[in-house]
């Protein structure tokens, strides 16, 4: 999942409008390397990080990958299970004729291979699970990195991801990408600063 900042709706719209009543003043690139923009107002993006995932052949690849290497997992542990269930039902046939220490050793043989394959049955679960959280993590980390070079290649000031809440039914957003001339972050710190106490 890719962390950012939530803004409700309100938020949004407070943001927007704070950006609307500066857009006036800045026209060109600023000397500071700012995006272009005109008086109709800053330049601003979405973008569905969900459909992006989805379609994103990095993405599609090592899903094909995973789930090959998932398949030869499973058929090798299946392999051995069978193999043990044959190995049990051999030595119950046979267990009338065998001696105590033969008995003790072939349940011993069974006991030790029945952990053993449920600890590489689980091992295996925990490998594919952390596969999969790479290759979901390589993606991502490659999905910001386009998001912000399309971001300063393109002028862009604001880049949200727009979703829909489910349980609400109407779109929430967050920030992705911002420029650095509308960080307000010094100035709040600022004006916090100087308030009387």
């Amino acid at each position: 999942m890719i962390r950012c900042n939530t803004l409700s709706n309100s938020v949004l719209v407070a943001l927007l409008g704070l950006m609307a009543v500066h857009a006036g003043h800045a026209q060109g690139t600023s000397a500071g390397g700012a995006p272009t923009t005109d008086t109709n107002g800053y330049k601003i993006g979405v973008v569905d990080i969900q459909q992006v995932l989805t379609k994103s052949a990095k993405r599609e690849k090592g899903y094909e990958e995973l789930n090959a290497d998932k398949a030869a997992r499973e058929d090798a542990l299946n392999k051995r299970s069978e193999a043990l269930k044959t190995t049990a039902e051999e030595y119950k046939s046979a267990r009338a004729d065998m001696t105590d220490e033969e008995r003790f050793d072939m349940e011993n043989q069974i006991d030790i291979e029945s952990a053993n394959l449920a600890r590489d049955h689980d091992q295996a679960q925990r490998e594919i699970l952390n596969l999969e959280e790479k290759i979901l993590n390589d993606v991502i980390k490659d999905i910001k990195a386009t998001i912000e070079k399309l971001g300063k290649d393109q002028n862009y000031h604001v880049i949200l991801s727009a979703k829909t809440d489910p349980k609400r039914g109407y779109p929430y957003f967050s920030v992705l990408y911002h420029h650095s001339s509308i960080d307000l972050t010094s100035e709040v710190i600022r004006i916090l600063n100087a308030a009387p106490e």
